[in-house]
């Protein structure tokens, strides 16, 4: 698929939660246990500079915006940069890019720690490898990352939806194998919980050397 099919799919959503999720049944209360969850599995942030991709209308952003001493926010759909901007509007600090991540060009050891939820599952095959280079130069020595996706199958099975790639996980930790240590990883319990579904799966990342 390409990329200008993705970006008017995400075009054509709301600047809401139930959007970001792709789940016209999330309720507030979900979406709070699921980002609390989320939060739990990182490590300290404060003081360090972040970088979010796809970071949407500010779900996380706006939980990293008090601690860390940058972050920068970026996503390829100019009404969800908007929307986080406002969200974030009291934090100098944060820094709003619009553009694909494919196309970003941030100066090497730029990050401490970058952050990526539902993301890679929407990257094409022959474009995770390059990606995974650029996220290993962005990011500082021993630098975290953070990676969440749907694997196997939808994080809600009843509404799968287009333009996904639901991997088996051992593609990302082979993906990052060269450049990364796994430092802790599972799955998002929420959503077992919730939906049967144990295929939500994070990682968390160190960078080697």
């Amino acid at each position: 698929m390409k990329n200008t099919e993705q970006k008017s799919f995400w075009e054509q959503q709301d600047l809401d939660i139930q959007s970001m999720m792709l789940n016209k049944d999330v309720d507030p209360s979900f979406e709070e246990r699921e980002r609390t969850e989320i939060l739990s599995y990182l490590p300290d942030l404060n003081g360090l500079r972040i970088l979010e991709p796809a970071a949407g209308i500010g779900r996380f952003t706006t939980c990293f915006a008090p601690v860390a001493a940058q972050v920068t926010a970026q996503d390829f759909v100019h009404e969800f940069i908007d929307s986080n901007k406002s969200a974030c509007c009291e934090y100098p600090h944060v820094c709003h890019a619009v553009g694909d991540i494919m196309e970003a060009d941030f100066p090497a050891a730029s990050f401490d720690h970058i952050f990526i939820n539902w993301l890679l599952m929407y990257i094409r095959d022959e474009d995770l490898p390059v990606l995974a280079r650029r996220l290993t130069t962005w990011l500082s020595s021993q630098g975290t990352m953070f990676v969440r996706e749907s694997c196997v199958s939808a994080s809600n099975p009843n509404q799968p939806h287009p333009h996904t790639h639901y991997r088996d996980p051992e593609v990302y930790e082979r993906l990052f194998a060269d450049w990364f240590q796994i430092t802790a990883k599972g799955n998002v319990k929420v959503y077992e919980q919730e939906y049967n579904n144990p295929n939500q799966r994070w990682w968390l990342l160190t960078k080697k050397g």
